[in-house]
């Protein structure tokens, strides 16, 4: 019955009414020429309903008129009449239809992705590498095993500890937790040697456990030996122990630059060009035609901004501004000293980032010769105090070694 009503609805029928003295005649006649009335319901003393195909309603009129019936349509019904109402209307109809296409791609398909958790992972590396997996913006959501996403990210990615997908809406939102940095340390059960991890000159051993290899003002280079996890004694022979402790020296970090006593400087004209770029499913959109800079000059910036609409199974919308300030160039001139003060400010700023933790100034240098082309090069030098002990397992080579070297 459920598949004869689809049917029925797909072609088409009228809901009738029929009036008359005769409506047990009418019906009657009406079944022995085969003409189908469904869902008979009397409403009244001489007056009932029907449902009836519009090809069937045709063959009625000579029925009616033989007894006396009045036929009335109530209704039309079904996919013919529909399309016949909007026929006139084929814009809307073919914006409905669209509108129902893309609800049923937005529904099923993967809107956005959002990656959280990222401190050291660049998210745009993780998007391209889901990507591979087949998880992208536009990709059905049934093909999505989150999983097997997960453990493909796991793999793939060593800084990533775990990872957790989530698919609500036509979202999928991964959240990431990286590894920490581990020490590296030996544990301390476990026989090791103290090598250098850099150059410099000894100025004081607190080796706590294992043979002290070097004295206070030698010179080490990296990698040499300076407390031995190999000991000897007397009394108790040869034995392996876990040599720990601190071994500082004096190590020095250098850096150079080329100052030009003639150069120009940008000074902002105050005129401020945007250029805007609308972004929707990974699809561009830029809302500007020429493509080359505005300006001659400029300082750049970007900005990007995300407009989520409040229904999940809807894409973002990304706005990115690229702002352009235009600029002059005027060529301007320094003393030799001002170049060597620029030039020291700015070394000493690159040196202070980069120097490792622990390490303590103690002593600054700093140079500058002018050369031929006229420039100025400036030199600084920084003289640290810091802990240069790293432990390393003891190679079997070098036991062996040791031990002939004992036996002579």
């Amino acid at each position: 019955m459920f598949i004869a009503n689809i049917i029925n609805y797909i072609r088409g029928y009228l809901i009738i009414s029929a009036e008359g003295c005769f409506l047990e005649r009418f019906i009657n006649i009406c079944a022995r020429r085969g003409i189908l009335l469904r869902d008979v319901k009397r409403t009244g003393s001489e007056r009932i309903t029907a449902k009836i195909s519009v090809r069937a309603f045709m063959r009625i009129r000579s029925i009616a008129f033989k007894t006396r019936t009045r036929v009335r349509v109530l209704a039309r019904r079904g996919v013919m009449f529909w399309l016949k109402r909007y026929k006139s209307r084929r814009f809307a109809l073919i914006a409905l239809i669209f509108a129902a296409a893309l609800f049923w791609y937005a529904t099923s398909h993967v809107m956005g992705i959002d990656i959280t958790g990222c401190e050291k992972t660049n998210p745009d590396e993780i998007m391209s590498g889901i990507a591979e997996f087949g998880v992208k913006l536009g990709s059905p959501l049934s093909g999505i095993d989150t999983d097997e996403l997960r453990n493909r990210i796991m793999i793939k990615y060593d800084g990533i500890a775990w990872a957790g997908i989530n698919v609500r809406g036509s979202r999928v939102y991964i959240d990431i937790r990286e590894r920490l940095a581990a020490a590296e340390k030996i544990d301390k059960d476990t026989p090791c040697n103290i090598v250098a991890a850099k150059s410099g000159e000894i100025i004081e051993i607190d080796a706590r456990e294992g043979q002290s290899m070097v004295n206070i003002g030698d010179g080490v280079e990296d990698g040499d030996l300076l407390v031995s996890g190999v000991m000897d004694s007397s009394s108790r022979g040869a034995r392996l122990v876990h040599a720990f402790g601190e071994v500082y020296a004096k190590t020095q970090y250098e850096k150079s630059t080329e100052v030009a006593l003639e150069y120009d400087v940008r000074e902002d004209t105050g005129k401020v060009k945007n250029r805007y770029t609308v972004s929707i499913m990974g699809l561009k959109i830029p809302l500007y035609i020429s493509r080359s800079a505005p300006f001659e000059y400029y300082d750049e910036s970007v900005s990007k901004n995300e407009y989520r609409p409040p229904f999940e199974a809807l894409p973002s919308v990304f706005v990115t501004k690229d702002s352009y300030k235009e600029q002059t160039s005027v060529k301007t001139s320094r003393s030799e000293d001002e170049a060597v003060d620029y030039g020291v400010q700015k070394l000493r700023e690159l040196l202070n980032s980069e120097l490792p933790e622990g390490a303590e100034v103690i002593g600054t240098e700093q140079e500058h010769f002018m050369l031929a082309n006229g420039n100025i090069l400036v030199s600084v030098k920084y003289e640290c105090r810091e802990n240069i002990a790293k432990q390393v397992l003891i190679d079997k080579v070098d036991l062996l070694s040791y031990d002939v070297t004992d036996n002579n």
